[in-house]
């Protein structure tokens, strides 16, 4: 004999509540991150270096971000 399984609004909402809540992970659709760079470019004697151009590389991707002064 087959059983019939009926699932209530009440039921079905009451699980994903608690599946969200009881979640360990947070779960983030984008995540934005800013920040910035200062320093100097100098020579092994300690002296500024002109119009030094600076390359920095996000190591996990591989994207660069290029600048001078």
């Amino acid at each position: 004999m087959k059983r019939a399984v009926y699932f209530s609004i009440a039921g079905i909402s009451s699980l994903l509540a608690a599946t969200i809540v009881l979640n360990p992970r947070p779960v983030f659709a984008q995540a934005v991150s800013v920040g910035s760079v200062n320093g100097q470019v100098v020579d092994p004697t300690g002296g500024a270096i002109a119009r030094a151009s600076v390359t920095i590389t996000e190591t996990e991707t591989s994207v660069g971000r290029h600048g001078n002064r």
